[in-house]
């Protein structure tokens, strides 16, 4: 009779697994999690960033005016008191943000730290970026004249690259992987315009292309819209997408995963390392309890929107007259399950064969 149970267990167990099919090449489904709306104290959205965690970073405003940053984690959800241009946050929850062109701040846990000011030799400052070590980026212009890109870590600030030597100017947005690598996009004296990327003193040309919104993630890999409206990546062909688009609008997102994520349209598609493309939302697709997606409330102008574990972070216009801030996340695939059955069957086979023979 024991035999009869332990056996009838595991058949039972193998017989609720769901069905294991091949990767279709349809959309694949994705769930989605509204993290806010503007049915309470905020008005609309800006564009989010999301770390591995899930944590995630706006910029919104207020009924009766006003706004500032606000960070949701969890299901709780922080103000801080401050503007800028769109936030970046890293794997360790701290968030940079350029504040009104007066200054780049960096926030942790409640401290707000300054990281440049228009108080030195600043006359204007560009869209920093952060790694998970918390070392930021940004681009200036400099109070005597003509431009830099700096890094600031531990607090001390260090030019990396400038326009005195072949450079004339640079965009406004550079990024930094966890390796201390900088990319960045410049025009040359010659007027020759491309991506560049800067690590210890040397300056190396990723493309000669017009380029902008650049990002890069641990492995080196670099992606950036061009000119012309179509995805460039390192290391790959450009215009990867250009038979089916041709109208890539605002940043791509790159992940450490090699996943690029990117808005056309009003809709947003994600590719994996492999140039696998799938569809995460378009208008009309449910996003919560019959509720649909009308359109993108905005362009996603800067990376970081999406994290390590493919998770999207985006705002949206609703079929309810909302707007709201939402994560899509990817349904795992049935094989998922399989491999997570098999892994606790091993798990527990010593154990079965232990029942197996005190029953003897």
């Amino acid at each position: 009779m024991k035999h009869f149970q332990i056996y009838s267990s595991v058949f039972l167990s193998l017989l609720l697994l769901p069905a294991v099919s091949p990767r279709s090449t349809e959309a694949v489904p994705y769930v989605f999690e509204i993290i806010a709306d503007n049915k309470g104290p905020i008005n609309s959205f800006g564009q989010a960033t999301i770390n591995k965690s899930g944590i995630i970073a706006f910029g919104a405003s207020k009924d009766g005016g006003g706004g500032g940053y606000f960070i949701a984690n969890g299901g709780s959800l922080t103000e801080i008191n401050a503007r800028g241009t769109p936030p970046q946050i890293n794997d360790g929850g701290t968030i940079v943000f350029n504040a009104n062109n007066q200054s780049i701040l960096t926030y942790t846990d409640g401290v707000t730290t300054t990281v440049a000011d228009r108080a030195g030799i600043y006359s204007s400052l560009g869209v920093p970026s952060i790694n998970d070590s918390g070392t930021v980026v940004f681009q200036t212009t400099l109070d005597t004249g003509g431009e830099g890109i700096f890094v600031s870590r531990d607090g001390v600030v260090t030019e990396i690259v400038n326009t005195r030597g072949q450079f004339n100017s640079f965009g406004l947005f550079a990024d930094i992987n966890n390796s201390g690598t900088v990319v960045f996009t410049g025009t040359l004296d010659t007027g020759e315009q491309g991506i560049f990327t800067a690590y210890n003193g040397q300056v190396s040309t990723i493309s000669s292309r017009n380029a902008s919104r650049v990002s890069i993630n641990n492995e080196g890999t670099v992606a950036a819209r061009i000119g012309d409206g179509s995805l460039f990546v390192s290391g790959s062909e450009t215009n990867r997408f250009s038979d089916s688009f041709s109208n890539l609008i605002g940043a791509p997102a790159l992940n450490n995963g090699n996943s690029i994520a990117f808005q056309s349209g009003s809709a947003l598609f994600i590719t994996d390392h492999l140039g696998n493309l799938e569809s995460i939302v378009a208008p009309g697709d449910t996003i919560q309890n019959g509720i649909t997606m009308v359109g993108l409330a905005g362009e996603h102008d800067y990376p970081g929107w999406l994290n390590d574990r493919g998770q999207v972070a985006f705002w949206a216009y609703l079929s309810d007259g909302s707007e709201a801030m939402i994560v899509a996340s990817r349904v795992p695939e049935p094989s998922s399950f399989l491999l997570l059955f098999s892994g606790s069957l091993l798990f527990l086979l010593p154990s079965l064969r232990r029942r197996l023979s005190s029953s003897r």
